[in-house]
Parts: C-alpha cells; sequence; structure tokens
C-alpha cells in the first residue's frame, strides 16, 4: 500500500456521470453531467490523500495508479473488490472515504480574478462513488497549467474522448501550486517625486524614489483583487501586516500590509558575514512571529497592487524600504493572459529562454539561513532607515 498526498481543485457535486459500473467498455454514459460552470462558491483548493493499495512508494508515480471501483478483465470479468483503492479527503462537512468511479480528459475555460480567460484542453475530471467532482492537470502533460492563478470560475466546455471513453486508473496527479502574489495592498503610501502618493493612485511613468538609482520611472502597474471567497478557500492569499515600528523606530511609520512573498529589505552584521552585504531581503511571511508582525486573519477582502521599474528596486512603502515586482518565472505566472503579454511586449527578455532576473539584494534561501538574518533583530537588524525627509 502506498499513500499519496496531493492538492487538487474540488468542482463541486454532480449527477453519476458513469451510471452503468456493470459494463466491461469502461465507458462513462452520461458525460455531460461534467459540462458547465463551476462557481466560486463551489471551487475549493482540496488536499487528498490518494491511497493505491498495490501501488509503490511516494515517488514511483509511473508504477502507481488508482484503481476504479470496478476493473474488468479483457474476458469482461470484475477484478476482486478488496484491491480496489480508496481517495480520502475533507471539503469541509468531514473526512470522506470514497472510490474513483470515473475519470475523463476535458476541455475547460477558467475565468481568473481580473475577468480575462485561460483555456485548457486535455486537463482530468475525476468523480468519486458519492459524485464529488476533481479537477487537476494531466500528468505529463502542463502540470504547472492551473498553478499561481486566481479562478473566479471554471467552464467545463467539452470532454474528451479517450480509446476506450474512460480510463481504468488515475495516474498520481501533479500538485496545483497555490498562487503567491508580490505586492503592496491598496492605501500603502508610495515615495514619489510629489511625496507619498497611493499605490493604488500610481500611474506608468510616475517617478517613485529608490534606494540605489534615486527616481525611477514605473514601468508598467496593475491590481488583482481578492475576494472574501478566495481568502476563505485560500489562506494564502491573506496580506502579512507589518505593525507601525515592528522593524524599528517608524519602520515602518503606519502598518503595513503586504502580500506574503513580498520581500523586505533588512539590515545585518550576520548578513554581511553570509553575503558580503549588509542589506538582504526577507518575504514578510518569514517575518511572521516576530512581535508586531502577524497574517491579517480579518481582512474580508484584499487588492493587491504590482509596481514593475526597469530593474528590480528597493522603494519606499509606508516609510520601509521594500522590493518592486521581481520578474521571475514564479511571479509571471500569476499574471493572466492578457497582462503576460503586455508585459512581453514591454520587456521581450522576460520569456527568454534561460533569463533570470537580477535582484537588487541578495536572498537568504533555506531556515538556517534566514534564522542567523533573524536573530539579532531586536538588537542591531532593522529595517534601513536612511529614508529622505
Amino acid at each position: 500500500m502506498a499513500d499519496f498526498v496531493r492538492t487538487i481543485l474540488y468542482l463541486g457535486n454532480r449527477a453519476d456521470a458513469d451510471t452503468s459500473d456493470i459494463s466491461p467498455n469502461l465507458s462513462v454514459e452520461n458525460p455531460g453531467a461534467f459540462l458547465g460552470v463551476y462557481g466560486s462558491s463551489e471551487l475549493q483548493v482540496t488536499t487528498v490523500t490518494l491511497r493505491d493499495l498495490e501501488g509503490l512508494l511516494d515517488g514511483d508515480p509511473a508504477n502507481s495508479v488508482i484503481e476504479e471501483n470496478v476493473t474488468f478483465f479483457n474476458d469482461g470479468s470484475i477484478s476482486d473488490p478488496d484491491s480496489e483503492d480508496r481517495v480520502i479527503y475533507d471539503i469541509g462537512a468531514g473526512q470522506v472515504t470514497v472510490q474513483l468511479d470515473s475519470l475523463l480528459l476535458a476541455d475547460v475555460t477558467l475565468t481568473l480574478g481580473d475577468n480575462s480567460t485561460l483555456s485548457f484542453t486535455n486537463v482530468v475530471i475525476t468523480q468519486m462513488t458519492n459524485g464529488d467532482v476533481f479537477l487537476n492537470e494531466l500528468p505529463g502533460g502542463d502540470e504547472t497549467a492551473f498553478d499561481n492563478i486566481n479562478i473566479q470560475s471554471i467552464n467545463v466546455t467539452a470532454v474528451r474522448d479517450n480509446a476506450s471513453n474512460n480510463f481504468a486508473g488515475w495516474i498520481i496527479p501533479p500538485d496545483v501550486v497555490n498562487l503567491q502574489i508580490v505586492c503592496f495592498a491598496r492605501g500603502t503610501m508610495i515615495l514619489t517625486d510629489a511625496g507619498e502618493v497611493p499605490v493604488e493612485n500610481l500611474t506608468t511613468g510616475d517617478q517613485v524614489l529608490t534606494l540605489d538609482h534615486g527616481f525611477r520611472p514605473i514601468r508598467w502597474i496593475c491590481d488583482t483583487s481578492v475576494c472574501r471567497v478566495d481568502l476563505a478557500a485560500n489562506d494564502r492569499l491573506r496580506p502579512v501586516i507589518i505593525r507601525a515600528g515592528a522593524l524599528g523606530k517608524g519602520q515602518p511609520r503606519t502598518d503595513l500590509r503586504v502580500s506574503r512573498q513580498h520581500r523586505i529589505l533588512l539590515r545585518s552584521d550576520e548578513a554581511q558575514d553570509m553575503f558580503g552585504s549588509q542589506d538582504v531581503l526577507l518575504p514578510a511571511i518569514k517575518l511572521v512571529g516576530l512581535d508586531g508582525i502577524s497574517i491579517d486573519e480579518d481582512c474580508e477582502e484584499i487588492e493587491y497592487w504590482h509596481i514593475l521599474l526597469d530593474k528590480h528596486e528597493i522603494i519606499w512603502a509606508n516609510g520601509t524600504p521594500s522590493e518592486t515586482l521581481s520578474t521571475g518565472p514564479e511571479a509571471m505566472k500569476s499574471f493572466s493572459l492578457d497582462a503576460r503579454r503586455e508585459l512581453g511586449e514591454l520587456f521581450p527578455e522576460l520569456f527568454a529562454e534561460g533569463w533570470t532576473p537580477s535582484l537588487a539584494r541578495p536572498v537568504p534561501k533555506g531556515g538556517a539561513a534566514i534564522r542567523r538574518v533573524l536573530l539579532p533583530l531586536e538588537q542591531d537588524c532593522q529595517s534601513v532607515s536612511n529614508r529622505p525627509n
């Protein structure tokens, strides 16, 4: 027996698509049951345990398949029901243990948080014996199709047949990796040549003050809204709140809310020893647990803003130095197709093979390095304080 824990997308509960289990051709008699729109009130990122009773160890997915509740031999006889695999999960009403009932390939259109759309073919739809329907990427296909995107709804537009109209088993799927937005919350005050300006009032061409290169123009700016339903379904979308003074006197001057992966500039003698630079960038989520820094559990909705300059820079947000958007591969995945096209026109190098963005400061990797930077925070590690008056 082998257990495989995966994160996939729950769509909802639908009428039985495989209405005749006593059928040796493994057909799905009612595939139309999967068609239609699944709204945000139904969608839920769910952790499932796939229990393969005959499988090998995790890490050998090619040899591990979750069999359906009825498996047929070539002569039409039914296999030993005691060998049937299990799927275990909890979508909010308590843990359930069920079996795979049917599995098909489908075409879907996703509506994102900014109302743009993405379309995919040959994604995997599975239905359990209790009617619950799940969606995941096709193993061996585009295994990152659903990563780092904010979905409002999913429209299943077509069910795609294969040779037998249904698979006999479910190959262990890849994980769906949750959205990680790198940005400032609405209301953040950004220091510009016109003084401090709310981030939502900035526009392309505005001059913002950088730590290293003086005033530099904004090349691109956009926002992403996260509603109450999305926050309830995915805690990783909740912002980190850095209370006034949490990083030292006036750092920040007023409470600062940023996305979890947004990096804040810290200064530390430990960093100098490790990286040859006193200044390092740490994601806000790594600061949680320090006095005055926590996940904002009370917000019911959040509007995030992304600021892109000609290069990765440190700018002043509520009096605290923090990063602008870094255009690495994971950041690019978080934007809609239209946004990526626009960025490609402005910065074609972003999508060149092998291109890697340069960062304004070192970013410690690994728990040990991060702990060394944070250890002396109360004594001699503080946010850079030489902000212009």
